[in-house]
């Protein structure tokens, strides 16, 4: 069984987020413009031309830019395998994961999503304000928000 669909978008973006720069762009570009073929050599050569400038834009791009690439081609991959019929989706979902295997095991990077979790080529910057929590990972028990104890001698009861 496949996992989800956007679980397999997300990975699959990030994957081809992570490849940039690489000896990988090459074959993932290909293979990910090679899913837009059902709708046409134009579609497909519009993905490697979009692909293409995803490249250079990517090389030094702040994380914030770095998100919205990356969550633009997500939402992309997400909705392409959702017009697909089941079995060209899950040869689609099968090709996507091929490609985040080869990209965790030539860069060391994890690319994986799960429940409740995030995949990230890059930094990730989490902030709270107004009393607000932020946090990266899972938090167990109770938080609490105010001021802490100010600094002095310990005192005992």
């Amino acid at each position: 069984m496949l996992p989800d669909l956007a679980q397999v978008a997300a990975a699959g973006a990030t994957a081809l987020a992570t490849a940039a720069g690489t000896q990988l762009w090459e074959s993932a570009k290909n293979l990910i413009a090679g899913l837009f073929a059902h709708r046409g050599r134009r579609a497909e050569q519009n993905a490697l031309d979009q692909l293409d400038q995803v490249r250079d834009r990517l090389a030094g791009a702040a994380p914030e830019e770095w998100e919205k690439i990356e969550a633009r081609w997500r939402d992309r991959l997400e909705d392409l395998l959702a017009e697909l019929d089941d079995s060209e989706r899950d040869q689609a979902a099968e090709k996507i994961t091929g490609l985040v295997q080869r990209v965790e095991e030539e860069t060391g990077a994890s690319v994986r999503t799960g429940d409740g979790s995030m995949a990230a080529g890059r930094d990730i910057t989490v902030t709270a304000e107004g009393g607000s929590v932020a946090g990266v990972g899972r938090i167990d028990g109770g938080v609490h928000l105010g001021n802490p104890p100010r600094p002095g001698p310990e005192t005992t009861a």
